[in-house]
């Protein structure tokens, strides 16, 4: 029986159907879709696998009243009172428009489409368009993303002359501070988990290299951070690849980075060529991934007593780097993006 449903109305349901998560409501509204594709109730009952009084009852539901009473209770988000035009308008605010609660997208869905939404019933519609409540992640506000894209294709002209013997790492320093860091984590509700805390403002500074293709990592700590102590990082990493023909050094633009000193000794070594990131470019350096899962690891809600407990700690992660491998796989790739297109800068 084509044309059982008006335009708005199968509309209305299309878009209900994009939301809804329980069997039931899918199939109510898959009824009475099929019904206006031409299908009889015995056709549309094997379709769904229903029983065929079931579809029965359900046009002539429908049939006896208008279609918001038939999908009932649009504030629960188990069905959708805006059409997909509207829900496309909504979707887009949210990506525009970073909302702290709800408050602020039952105010525009109310101005923009008449509709009133229950906070409970918003956050539910929210979460089956595919959102999520999170933190923004961080970039800096400095960075140059045409800089940054231009890194990117050198960085990709580097792999692709790559010769068999050559070599690629990421270096970067770390200066964890001992102290407790608190990180979220299931706590019943009602209830509050207390987290030790030191007042010290020791810190323990490393400095280390990433080969991306073996996920090995080279580290060395030292008092300071400084021309000396990374030219001594080099040197660990020229004993560690005499074989290789090219030792390419990807380094940030830190004094202990970029200085004479370090300048010179790289010139003078015939197989390391130091390649600088762009300015503000964290998100470039695949190391940084190493050091954000270091913390996350072995640092956050763990309290260490002692400034020798914490460096142990510490230390015992990267003697012990090899068992991590399987986590890193997917964490250190090299899907760069630049700060206009920060969707993986979250890895």
């Amino acid at each position: 029986m084509d044309g059982f449903l008006k335009n708005s109305e199968r509309q209305q349901l299309e878009a209900s159907y994009s939301v809804a998560k329980d069997k039931r409501t899918a199939n109510k509204i898959n009824i009475l879709l099929l019904r206006d594709d031409g299908y009889g109730n015995t056709e549309i009952a094997a379709i769904l696998r229903l029983n065929e009084s079931t579809v029965s009852r359900h046009i002539q539901a429908y049939q006896r009243q208008d279609l918001a009473r038939y999908l009932k209770n649009p504030f629960s988000g188990g069905t959708c009172r805006l059409d997909i035009s509207e829900i496309k308008s909504l979707e887009n605010y949210i990506e525009q428009n970073l909302c702290v609660n709800t408050s602020k997208v039952i105010e525009y869905v109310f101005e923009k489409f008449e509709v009133t939404y229950s906070p409970a019933g918003m956050a539910m519609l929210l979460r089956r368009l595919g959102f999520v409540f999170k933190k923004p992640v961080l970039v800096p506000g400095k960075a140059d993303a045409s800089e940054q894209q231009a890194f990117i294709d050198y960085y990709n002209e580097i792999r692709a002359s790559q010769g068999s013997s050559d070599k690629i790492y990421f270096l970067d320093g770390v200066h964890p501070q001992h102290n407790s860091v608190a990180a979220g984590g299931w706590i019943r509700k009602g209830h509050e988990k207390r987290l030790q805390s030191n007042t010290g403002r020791k810190r323990v500074n490393l400095n280390g290299a990433l080969d991306p293709d073996t996920l090995e990592v080279i580290i060395r700590e030292d008092e300071t951070l400084g021309a000396q102590s990374t030219i001594e990082l080099f040197k660990m990493i020229e004993k560690n690849n005499r074989k290789a023909k090219k030792i390419v050094l990807i380094v940030d633009n830190a004094p202990y980075y970029y200085n004479s000193e370090v300048f010179g000794y790289a010139q003078d070594s015939p197989q390391l060529e130091l390649v600088y990131l762009p300015s503000y470019s964290p998100n470039l350096n695949l190391i940084e991934r190493v050091w954000r899962f270091m913390k996350k690891t072995v640092l956050h809600n763990v309290y260490h007593e002692s400034f020798r407990e914490f460096k142990a700690t510490i230390g015992d992660f990267f003697q012990n780097f090899p068992k991590y491998h399987d986590d890193l796989i997917d964490l250190i790739t090299e899907d760069f993006q630049t700060t206009e297109h920060p969707q993986l800068l979250g890895h």
